[in-house]
């Protein structure tokens, strides 16, 4: 049997019965391709043990994978070869006796409070080309700061999703397909309420409606051309700016000031988030 044979049928079955977000169904795909190519046939009977440890070994060695990288590719295989038993196309999973590194403890990385207000201020005065521009994307910037929320949830809120009075945004199918609720931090709320004359119109400067962005890959392009105009008028050399990588520091930065402002108070954690101020 070939993996040629039944890409299609798998892409049907993660999608549809599994459930798959597509990104992930394509990752996967896209790993078995790799496979092949490096094994130099895409009969699954030359794709053994043996094979996908050169295959997995190669690329720590050569192409310098992380173990995070290491551990995508491997479970990436793995899932594909559990569907291709359950189906009878292949009598084992070939990943069964290989095992995965172990993940480095590492801190997220954060900026400090200054960087923090660098990006703020940046933001805020930096000469754009269109007159909307400052408020989406101090809009934007803010919300990552102040909630922590993750890129794609950013890029699939919806103006209804946004309750200005109440102090909430709703996040939906988050992280592991899951909805929870935002807290609008004090400033990120003046900040919205600011954009815009009416409440819910200024709920989402940085929605999709009004920033023109999708969760489409192509949104993502058109997210990702915001950075490069500032890029180098950030002092964060530490960072990518010029790549969506350059989001996460911004979303660890606000909650690692929370948690240590918090271990010098004797105050909820509710209580520090709407108390503290930077």
């Amino acid at each position: 049997m070939n993996y040629s044979d039944i890409y299609f049928q798998f892409k049907r079955y993660a999608l549809n019965e599994k459930g798959m977000r597509p990104r992930s169904c394509k990752a996967i795909l896209s790993c078995m391709h790799d496979l092949c190519n490096f094994a130099r046939s895409d009969d699954l009977k030359d794709l053994q043990e043996g094979m996908i440890r050169e295959f997995l070994h190669t690329g720590r060695e050569e192409k310098l994978w992380s173990a995070k990288t290491y551990r995508n590719r491997w479970q990436h295989m793995s899932t594909f070869f559990d569907w291709g038993v359950r189906r009878k196309f292949c009598k084992i999973n070939p990943l069964k006796n290989i095992e995965k590194p172990k993940l480095p403890q590492n801190l997220p990385r954060c900026l400090t409070q200054e960087q923090m207000q660098t990006v703020l201020n940046t933001v805020r005065w930096m000469d754009w080309i269109y007159s909307f521009s400052p408020i989406r994307n101090e809009a934007i910037i803010s919300t990552f700061v102040f909630t922590g929320i993750r890129l794609n949830e950013l890029l699939n809120i919806e103006m209804s999703d946004v309750n200005i009075r109440q102090g909430e945004i709703l996040i939906r199918q988050g992280k592991n397909r899951k909805d929870r609720i935002v807290p609008i931090h004090p400033r990120l709320r003046s900040q919205l309420e600011n954009s815009g004359t009416e409440s819910d119109f200024c709920a989402f400067s940085l929605s999709v409606s009004i920033c023109g962005i999708s969760s489409t890959s192509k949104g993502f392009r058109s997210f990702s051309s915001i950075f490069p105009s500032f890029k180098y008028a950030f002092e964060l050399k530490d960072f990518r700016i010029s790549r969506l990588s350059c989001l996460e520091p911004l979303r660890h930065a606000f909650l690692a000031l929370l948690a240590r402002f918090r271990q010098l108070s004797a105050c909820s954690t509710q209580s520090v988030f709407f108390s503290f101020n930077f």
